[in-house]
């Protein structure tokens, strides 16, 4: 059934399906329109190419023709697009605050850091303060000391090592980037609240 659909178009039921199982709901509505919008850009075009066409049709027309039906498919290629863009989209909002911190601190922009300013970037980051557990960052990123860290290699080791949610329990984890997301995020709606309570007054 896989490769049927690798080479065709999905039914809605399997998109749907997929979607539902992989997405929240917030998600799932707004990848939901992009397939519907999809599906019927395709059927536009469809119509708007078949229209005022009175000449004989060719045998790969008259095939086309057959396969109609698939124009209310979601094509495979579509949903994979789709899916990717979306979650592109998502990956780049989700490290756009540690992109802004990484610019401040990578002072040449040419996306390398040194140890100097990979102690800064971790300072700034506010997730960790023990100088064990930074130099042991460090030994993973840097083990010769060629004081050339990439950005994406800092995003590999931040996305990979785990840290405590919350320093009265530890042993729940969360990768160290998503705890830095999650505080940034959360110092963000306090800033809201704050600033909706002072106009309120």
């Amino acid at each position: 059934m896989m490769k049927s659909i690798e080479r065709g178009s999905m039914e809605e039921w399997q998109w749907r399906k997929i979607v539902e199982k992989m997405y929240d709901p917030n998600d799932y509505e707004i990848l939901e329109q992009k397939f519907i919008d999809a599906i019927q850009e395709r059927r536009h075009k469809s119509i708007y190419n078949s229209m005022g066409d009175s000449r004989k049709m060719t045998r790969e027309e008259q095939m086309m023709k057959l396969q109609q039906k698939d124009i209310e498919k979601l094509r495979f290629t579509d949903f994979q697009k789709i899916i990717l863009d979306f979650q592109l989209r998502e990956h780049e909002k989700f490290l756009e605050k540690f992109i802004d911190v990484f610019k401040s601190i990578d002072s040449d922009n040419n996306g390398v850091i040194n140890e100097s300013e990979f102690r800064e970037l971790v300072q700034s980051m506010d997730v960790i303060s023990d100088e064990e557990e930074v130099n042991y960052l460090l030994q993973m990123i840097d083990p010769f000391n060629n004081q050339q860290m990439t950005f994406s290699e800092l995003v590999h080791l931040f996305s990979s090592h785990m840290v405590p949610i919350d320093e009265s329990d530890p042993q729940r984890t969360i990768p160290l980037l998503e705890k830095f997301v999650s505080q940034i995020q959360g110092s963000e709606n306090n800033e809201e609240i704050v600033m909706e309570e002072e106009s309120n007054e």
